[in-house]
């Protein structure tokens, strides 16, 4: 069976445009990624994990990844650390376009430290929505556009997973 395609320019953590085309192909067991990074050819099993992990097999190594879509943008967490991957190229990454999510979710694994909003606050683009913390590093969560807030799911002192709703936004 034959999946999606990605072709264009991505970046990671606001760092160099890379070229990107990949194919997916599912199969009974998980599926195969195979493709080019720029000028290196790229092949892996992909499976799912528990949890919301993915599961690569690149090479005879294992690579355990946790992926969770944050409006036109990927958050992929390997290893204890999270990288931000969006496209470079000005085309939409996800259906729908930027900020379609009527949702924020956590980057990472970690403890709520801040909430910035409650339900009914109308938020401009940019402004801080919560922040999470693991192992002494914060991140931020901003707004992706101006969204007024349907409900907080959690509060300062929660503990998140990677992808978990935090913040909801009224349609």
């Amino acid at each position: 069976m034959s999946g999606p395609s990605h072709h264009g320019k991505w970046k990671a953590d606001g760092g160099a445009a890379r070229r990107v085309d990949v194919k997916l192909d599912a199969g009974p067991a998980g599926a195969r990624l195979h493709g080019r990074v720029d000028d290196a050819h790229v092949e892996a099993t992909v499976r799912r994990g528990g949890d919301g992990e993915v599961l690569l097999d690149v090479g005879g190594r294992r690579v355990r990844a946790t992926v969770a879509r944050a409006g036109d943008r990927w958050l992929v967490a390997i290893g204890g650390r999270v990288h931000e991957v969006a496209r470079a190229d000005g085309v939409d990454a996800v259906e729908g376009g930027p900020g379609s999510d009527p949702f924020a979710v956590s980057p990472m694994t970690g403890l709520v430290t801040k909430v910035h909003v409650a339900a009914g606050a109308a938020v401009a683009k940019g402004a801080p929505l919560f922040a999470v913390e693991a192992m002494k590093m914060e991140y931020v969560v901003r707004a992706d556009r101006d969204v007024v807030v349907d409900a907080v799911k959690a509060a300062a002192g929660d503990r998140v997973a990677v992808g978990a709703v935090v913040v909801t936004f009224r349609a």
